[in-house]
């Protein structure tokens, strides 16, 4: 599986954003842990769009915090140790500082409503070392078919094994992805990629672009270049943040790699959300 890691945390704000991945055709691993960030897919998702396919289903576990399934046709609280499987495509989800590993399962067609419950303790330690894989190992291929064989036995997955290959080209078009999209305050151009891939534009606009689409990975507009990609990714990072409060417009303008203050209003704007002073009022009355 291809592993992507990412971090924010904007100096002195007491807020963090952390994200890592591991990605195939057939399942995304990803743990996303905030701190001081309330986020509401009901408010995002409509108006940025989902980011990644919504084949299949997705399975959420709840390590640490208060998250809401708000989507499915289901109205619960999840708190630690809680999970909820569901259709990838109703999923919505609103938390505070919270610590999840989802896992889209993209070949499960059988899960057609949402499910709620508690883990064993024997499927949280799987899970949680899961967790210390994506952030610390080189590869996880062994951890998620360990997880893919507990999913076989509850049910969940059937069919053919999951497809959980790894190009070497395609993680190095990934690490310099991430590497990118972690200093947005740079205000990344596809001319970055390009002296660290050590290829032409056109090279490395088709390469993000074969590799984005093959695993399901879209920007705004649900296109796979880069310019795309990025685009919606600093303005999830801008929204996520913008909803603590804690930074001006602004200093969220620069850390997010927009050219003033005024240019990230605008881009709000064109997505429809409210500025990035009322986003967390706006979130908060959802």
């Amino acid at each position: 599986m291809l592993l992507s890691r990412r971090v924010h945390a904007p100096p002195a704000a007491g807020l963090s954003l952390r994200m890592a991945r591991a990605i195939s055709e057939d399942l995304v691993m990803r743990h996303v842990a905030t701190e001081g960030i309330l986020s509401d897919e009901r408010v995002t998702i409509p108006l940025l769009g989902r980011g990644t396919s919504e084949a299949g289903a997705r399975l959420l576990v709840v390590f640490s915090g208060i998250v809401h399934m708000v989507g499915a046709g289901v109205d619960a609280t999840l708190r630690p140790g809680d999970y909820v499987i569901a259709p990838t495509a109703g999923f919505l989800t609103r938390s505070d500082a919270a610590s999840t590993l989802e896992l889209d399962l993209r070949t499960a067609t059988a899960v057609r409503t949402a499910i709620t419950g508690r883990l064993a303790a024997s499927a949280r330690e799987r899970l949680r070392a899961v967790v210390t894989a994506l952030w610390e190992s080189a590869d996880v291929d062994a951890l998620a078919r360990d997880v893919e064989a507990w999913l076989v036995a509850e049910g969940i997955l059937t069919g053919r094994p999951l497809a959980l290959g790894c190009d070497p080209e395609e993680q190095r078009i990934i690490t310099l992805v991430d590497r990118s999209l972690e200093r947005l305050a740079a205000q990344p151009m596809r001319v970055d990629l390009e002296e660290g891939a050590r290829v032409s534009a056109k090279t490395i606009s088709r390469r993000i672009d074969r590799v984005h689409a093959r695993l399901g990975l879209h920007g705004l507009g649900a296109r796979t270049d880069w310019r795309a990609t990025r685009d919606f990714y600093r303005l999830l990072v801008a929204a996520l943040l913008a909803s603590s409060g804690r930074l001006s417009t602004r200093d969220l303008a620069a850390y997010s790699g927009y050219g003033s203050a005024e240019a990230l209003c605008h881009a709000f704007a064109t997505r429809g959300l409210p500025s990035p002073a009322r986003f967390r009022a706006a979130v908060a009355a959802a």
